[in-house]
């Protein structure tokens, strides 16, 4: 990728090249073209377009010329590999433009600012607006196409700089001799008078404020005769209600602010709505979760007077009246030295309600949870007495009292975990942790050397804001990364909090033994227990696995839902219906160092997921599917511990009854999480090693799964294991491995016997094995090339499905006959199979889209020729499929959005979309990126023939079908290993070298073949092109006829191919074959 040249047209026109060297750009119109290609950068600028913003209505005599001319001028800057030629226009490439960069972070800031997040809009808006350094396009101020954009930028600057006034408004700075000055500037910018006025009046400035109004109302009237707009005359309503009373130095006695208030925008502005209705708010969450300077931000935005009392020190409920007596000052010094002797001779309660009776005040009551009884009572008589009082307090359990208003403060918004550097620093989490990092390693960012860490960081964390500081300050003297790779030992790591906060804030594990130490034994027992589950999990799992003697199963729920009042669990729905409960990671370490009896409790969990996945496991497959995948979608780590814990015990018989109860449900998912099994799920080598201690008809299905689940490339004696294991009639204990021994043979290439297994397993009892082994048998025929038997497999297998009630098998079926009507030209009918197959899946929870489904069914609009529409579903699917890591769907939609670009004309986007394909299949596996080297080989082959450059396009296409025929079956392996494999007659060898073809991919191979024919023809050819294509259709079973390019071929046929095309449509598979690679060895026919 080229390094980024960067265009500078804020101020003077600077150019600078990788190493920040200025770069002279002489000639007024030079510097006309340079700006407006920079305008657009990365994007075609027409050529007519520029001859307008060049010469506007008096163009030289041949402008295109003149055009040009300037053109090589301009590359001959050092712009000689960033301006693109296009039949259309010219493009400024790979370039960095202030324009593009003040724009992006000033609708950034104006984002930020709505959400309430002050202090982030403010410096996102401050490094807008110094991007600036003199008026826009100065260099450039005649040319025909400035004063539209000089316009536009100084709008969006100006509100830009509105903004961040706000901004700074909001967070308490001092902006009116700013304001000032820009409102004499702008005397007609309504905004900025608003903001004047408010600023004014927050500063106590009251007439000031009038008088700005005035003047704005004067100025309206006479320079466009209209009245005030609805934001400036509420701004000066809000001035006429306000009173001296509401300056910020109203005697509150609020705890100073040493660091920023970064990420909780949203719950401000909410919790300062509800200050404004309700009169007991109580601000309740786990510790370190910012429940105090939340408070704190919002107790300083009232206009009443704020008394802030901290609670934490006390040790015993009695002494809350007189904590809250000498904070507002109202007993005698000589006496409140001994406030505790003071409490017994003088009725506190009586003098607070005295003293409080008429005033309208605030008071913060802060860290209850320890004295949360007394602070109830307290309070309950404070309000009842003192109807003009307001309390907010903080605590990590409810005071439970008539009135309160309860606001859950949680953890901070989390990243998502594969997010970009961009797409993190949007959350809050990474915000906080950004800028503590900050002060502690000026200079430091977020961007994509360091984004895993940072969410890492992040997510372990939970979000929780005092374990993101703690986290942070640890950047002094280590690395981000090495952060990261150490909260394994959280505790350990995270100690080293100010010195001047309190003890239980000055490390993470103080935070959590201060709220553990406030648990009751039974309640201590309870989260010990709880923290072997992995994922959130039902009440009736948390009483199977923790009930016993010392904590009886009729009293789980009350303990679980003391600790959920006690802000240690967390309560949620559920997606099957009953609620879902969960410790924060930070706490459930904690608990998991107090568990005094692990092997026990962890036993009994690995039993619990047993009997739980073995109790869905046949339920997947009938009308309760969703149900029950949703089910097992919540309890997905929970089996993965479960199994792991197995097997680390050597625990055969549970690790494996677990996998084959739950191998269905992830062949089903598998799409959605994209995990090999060794990666992520199942410890599948290890599993094996202890093979001879269990049943061996779960045996043949985990070596299936590490074949299907691409744990390694297939061996040929694994998969010949497989079907010696079926063959001995294990695969009758569960319908899951009835497909074992026919799969395994067709994987060997031996078809024949592959087909005896088939009809075998039609036999089988159980409805949905037979509906699957009608599925496998369209598949293999598919493969084999016989296309009608396949269509009528698929359509009996849709017929089975639809009444068996399974929506995956129905939704493969559906689009597989999909693909074979497509085939057959009859596009609205793919087009309809598809659509119902994606609803199916939408059913199933197939992420927030079906993407496969969805870009087969954009296809079919390529097909028909609406371009528009497939464009823009696969443009949708690429932002869609990259978030969620879906790689290889989309090297799908690259490669098909390639085809429409071409046929729309647009060879440079084709080219940019089949370069991003190349780039997904570098972090393909080597041994599953096959088809999709063949595909995108079919994409580039096309384009070098719109391109001309037929001699590279047969290359290309020679090198596809070499990918997609070589290693076929991996065909070197499998003659090495069948001769001596004793569960392989010598028959199989002869059928495997005739037939394995098409366990590769038969259409794969035609595909190629097909574009193949496409070049040949391009050369001239056609009787070539014909036996080319009518071979491609003898190996795939149909002639391809829904194929636009394939119409195309057809449409320059004469008689005489037609009948070339009939007769290569007969060969046998290997000879066809033989056809394909003749064409990509035979030189070009001479033209006559």
């Amino acid at each position: 990728m080229l390094g980024d040249v960067r265009v500078a047209v804020l101020g003077p026109l600077r150019l600078t090249d990788t190493a920040d060297q200025e770069i002279e750009v002489g000639g007024p119109r030079l510097r006309m073209l340079l700006v407006r290609l920079a305008l657009e950068a990365n994007r075609i600028v027409p050529t007519e377009a520029l001859i307008d913003s060049l010469w506007g209505t008096q163009p030289p005599v041949d402008a295109t010329n003149a055009l040009q001319s300037l053109v090589s001028r301009l590359r001959k800057t050092g712009l000689a590999k960033r301006i693109e030629s296009y039949p259309a226009g010219y493009s400024l490439a790979a370039t960095e433009v202030d324009v593009d960069t003040f724009e992006r972070l000033a609708a950034e800031g104006g984002r930020l600012l709505k959400q309430n997040d002050v202090v982030q809009a403010a410096e996102v808006l401050t490094r807008a607006l110094d991007l600036w350094r003199g008026p826009a396009l100065v260099d450039v101020a005649d040319a025909p196409f400035t004063a539209a954009a000089v316009a536009r930028l100084a709008e969006v600057r100006l509100t830009a700089l509105e903004d961040r006034i706000e901004a700074d408004i909001r967070r308490g700075h001092e902006v009116i001799v700013e304001l000032q000055a820009l409102a004499r500037e702008h005397p007609l910018r309504e905004r900025l008078t608003a903001l004047l006025i408010r600023a004014l009046r927050k500063a106590g400035r009251q007439a000031d404020a009038l008088a700005a109004y005035e003047t704005a109302r004067q100025n309206l009237a006479t320079e466009l005769g209209v009245d005030p707009s609805p934001e400036l005359q509420e701004a000066h309503l809000a001035l006429l209600r306000s009173t001296p009373a509401e300056v910020p130095n109203n005697g509150s006695r609020l705890p100073a602010q040493l660091t920023s208030f970064v990420g909780r925008g949203q719950e401000l502005s909410e919790l300062e709505g509800m200050l404004a209705r309700d009169r007991l708010i109580t601000l309740v969450g786990p510790g370190g979760a910012g429940k105090t300077r939340l408070a704190t931000e919002a107790a300083s935005r009232t206009v009443d007077r704020v008394w802030f009392v901290h609670l934490a020190g006390l040790r015993e409920a009695v002494d809350v009246p007189a904590a809250l007596v000498t904070e507002l000052g109202l007993g005698d010094p000589a006496v409140t030295e001994n406030p505790r002797s003071w409490h017994r001779s003088v009725d506190v309660t009586t003098r607070l309600l005295d003293a409080l009776e008429d005033r309208s005040e605030l008071i913060v009551l802060d860290n209850c949870e320890h004295v949360v009884s007394a602070v109830a009572h307290l309070t309950e008589t404070l309000l009842a007495g003192c109807p003009r009082l307001r309390i907010l307090t903080t605590s990590r359990e409810p005071l439970a009292i008539t009135g309160e208003t309860l606001f859950p403060v949680g953890p901070l918004e989390l990243p998502e975990e594969n997010a970009s550097a961009r797409q993190a620093v949007e959350r809050a989490a990474v915000r906080l942790f950004l800028d503590r990092a900050r002060s502690v390693r000026p200079g430091f960012t977020v961007d994509e050397s360091n984004v895993v860490d940072v969410v890492s960081i992040c997510r372990q964390l939970d979000g929780l804001p005092l374990a993101l500081e703690l986290a942070a300050a640890r950047l002094r003297s280590m690395t981000v990364g090495q952060v990261a790779e150490r909260l394994d030992d959280r505790f350990r790591l995270l100690a080293g909090g100010s010195r001047t906060s309190l003890p239980r804030h000055q490390t993470l594990g103080a935070v959590v033994e201060w709220s553990w130490s406030l648990l009751t034994e039974a309640e201590q027992t309870l989260a010990s227990r709880l923290s072997v589950f992995a994922n959130p999990s039902t009440l009736d799992a948390i009483t199977a696995v923790c009930a016993d003697d010392r904590l009886p199963a009729h009293d789980v729920l009350y303990v679980l839902a003391s600790l959920v009042e006690k802000s240690l669990v967390e309560a949620g729905e559920g997606p099957d219906g009953p609620p879902r409960y969960r410790m924060l990671q930070t706490i459930k370490a904690f608990a998991a160092e107090r568990l005094v009896d692990t092997e026990r409790v962890m036993t009994r969990f690995a039993g619990w997921v047993m009997a739980a996945t073995e109790h869905a496991d046949p339920l997947l497959r009938g009308p309760d599917q969703v149900q029950w995948l949703r089910m097992l979608d919540a309890e997905r780590e929970n089996v993965v511990a479960a199994v792991r814990y197995a097997v680390d015990r050597g625990d055969a018989e549970t690790s494996y009854r677990i996998v084959h109860s739950w191998a269905w449900y992830w062949l089903v998912r598998q799409g959605i999480f994209g995990e090999t099994l060794t990666e992520q799920i199942l410890p599948i080598g290890r599993m094996l090693q202890i093979e001879d201690r269990a049943p061996q008809h779960t045996v043949v299905l985990i070596r299936m799964l590490s074949v299907l689940g691409g744990v390694e490339e297939p061996r040929w004696h694994e998969i010949a294991r497989i079907v010696e294991l079926c063959r001995a009639g294990y695969e009758k204990a569960s319908p899951l491995t009835v497909l074992m021994e026919a799969t395994g043979l067709g994987m060997l290439g031996d078809f024949a016997a592959a087909g005896v297994a088939f009809r075998r397993a039609l036999r089988n009892p159980d409805p949905w094995a037979r509906a699957s082994v009608v599925l496998g048998g369209a598949i293999m025929a598919e493969n084999l090339g016989q296309v009608e038997q396949s269509m009528r497999w698929h359509t009996a297998a849709i017929r089975r499905f639809r009444k068996i009630g399974d929506r995956w098998g129905l939704a493969m079926a559906l689009n597989a006959l999909a693909v074979h009507r497509s085939t057959m030209g009859d596009m609205a009918g793919a087009i309809e199979l598809h659509t119902e197959a994606r609803m199916l899946e939408l059913e199933l929870g197939q992420l927030p889209d079906p993407a496969m489904t969805s870009s087969r069914l954009a296809e079919q609009y390529y097909r028909l020729g609406d371009l528009d529409r497939a464009r823009s579903e696969l443009e949708r699917l690429v932002t869609l499929t990259v978030e969620n890591g879906q790689r290889a769907v989309t090297m799908a939609v690259l490669v098909r959005l390639s085809l429409v670009a071409r046929a729309s004309g647009d060879l440079a986007g084709a080219w940019a979309h089949v370069a991003a394909a190349r780039r997904e299949l570098r972090h393909w596996p080597e041994n599953l990126s096959d088809p999709f080297s063949g595909w995108i080989g079919i994409a580039e082959g096309l384009l070098l023939v719109s391109e001309g450059d037929l001699a590279r396009a047969k290359a290309v296409v020679a090198e596809a079908l070499e990918v997609t025929t070589s290693g076929i079956g991996y065909i070197t392996e499998a003659r090495r290993d069948l001769q001596k494999n004793r569960l392989i007659a010598a028959e199989a060898l002869e059928a495997f070298q005739q037939g394995a073809i098409y366990m590769r991919d038969a259409q794969g191979i035609a595909d190629v073949g097909e574009c193949l024919a496409v070049v040949v023809a391009a050369e001239g050819d056609l009787t070539a092109a014909a036996r080319i294509l009518g071979a491609s259709a003898a190996i795939a079973g149909a002639l391809d006829v829904g194929s636009p390019e394939n119409r195309a071929l057809l449409d320059k046929f004469g008689p005489a191919e037609h009948e070339i095309l009939a007769a290569a449509r007969k060969l046998p598979p290997d000879e066809a074959i033989v056809v394909l690679k003749q064409g990509v060895s035979a030189p070009p026919a001479e033209t006559p």
